[in-house]
């Protein structure tokens, strides 16, 4: 695992425990593109999805261990893991209310 930098990259992190977590606010005719990413579980297992800010998944269901983290580095071409629509933000839907925190790289652009 390398987590390699990429200067062109915004780097955001937090913590939340609600079953919808918002990562990156919408910004009108512009879409967010996720490069990377860390997130790590607290004491229950749980599925999480990836999702624009309407709520459609981005991402199958990642199930993630209790005390465990999903991490996703940068992919070898580059592109981005998952990708909104303009005009959309980001967020994470999980299976429970669990503590979840993130670290993650993206990209907002047209």
């Amino acid at each position: 695992m390398s987590l390699r930098w990429t200067q062109e990259t915004t780097h955001v992190f937090g913590g939340a425990a609600t079953a919808t977590i918002a990562l990156v606010p919408a910004v009108a005719r512009l879409r967010v593109s996720l490069h990377r990413c860390i997130l790590t579980l607290g004491a229950t297992a749980v599925n999480v999805t990836f999702q624009d800010t309407t709520g459609a998944a981005l991402s199958q269901a990642l199930q993630i261990p209790a005390n465990g983290a999903l991490v996703l580095d940068i992919s070898e071409d580059g592109e981005p893991w998952w990708m909104t629509a303009v005009g959309l933000g980001l967020q994470l839907g999980q299976s429970g209310t669990t503590q979840l925190n993130w670290d993650i790289w993206y990209k907002q652009g047209s």
